[in-house]
């Protein structure tokens, strides 16, 4: 019995994580790739963060 509830837990946690990662890594997309990272960034960053990212 407490094999078969390890087993589920962590057949609903799995896809959980994998859409945290997911959401995380879009949110990240959408700060990083369409220029909005230089407003929380410091001046020397500023330039060469987006583009880095893009490439």
């Amino acid at each position: 019995m407490f094999k078969f509830v390890i087993g589920h837990l962590s057949f609903v946690i799995c896809p959980l994580s994998l859409v945290i990662c997911y959401l995380l890594f879009v949110i990240g997309h959408l700060l990083f790739g369409n220029g909005k990272w230089r407003i929380f960034s410091p001046s020397p960053l500023s330039p060469h963060t987006p583009s880095a990212r893009v490439r």
